[in-house]
């Protein structure tokens, strides 16, 4: 694992050595997992509908990524709060029958994983989230968690034998 991490550490510092510097310098691992999965390469769409007329528009929003910073007034687990994210009202009126859209986000591809920044948050954290494809959906299961403050963390990987 410390080489894997070397290597990673010299290639970011190659790619931005003043966000990533070497030595006893670090980066936030907020930074450090940004970089890590962005860009989001299979892009979502993000559809808006409304419940009582049927009418619908697709857009193709390349703002959303594999990271969700959770709202410091979120509540309950992140499943629930990726579902709320995936599936919301908007503040957008149909053109049609004057109501609020409801939004839908779809992946053409659901992504392989996403991370959930929940620093300071009361939040359950999920065995298994269900991300919504264009086609089908998939179930993703947690993998790791990372505990950090200034520039140390801990991390846990989980596996199918871990308890």
């Amino acid at each position: 694992m410390e080489v894997a991490r070397d290597c990673v550490r010299h290639l970011l510092h190659n790619h931005d050595p003043d966000t990533f510097p070497v030595g006893h310098n670090g980066t936030s691992v907020s930074t450090l997992i940004t970089q890590v999965l962005y860009p989001e390469y299979k892009m979502p769409e993000l559809y808006l509908h409304c419940s009582h007329c049927e009418y619908h528009l697709r857009i193709n929003n390349y703002r959303i990524g594999r990271i969700m910073y959770i709202g410091a007034n979120a509540h309950g687990s992140t499943a629930q709060i990726l579902e709320n994210y995936l599936q919301h009202q908007t503040p957008q009126i149909c053109v049609i029958c004057n109501i609020p859209l409801d939004a839908a986000i779809h992946f053409n591809e659901p992504p392989k994983n996403v991370a959930f920044d929940v620093t300071d948050r009361d939040i359950i954290v999920s065995h298994s989230i269900k991300i919504l494809g264009s086609t089908r959906s998939i179930v993703l299961y947690l993998k790791g968690l990372v505990y950090y403050g200034s520039f140390h963390f801990t991390c846990r990987f989980i596996d199918d034998t871990s308890s």
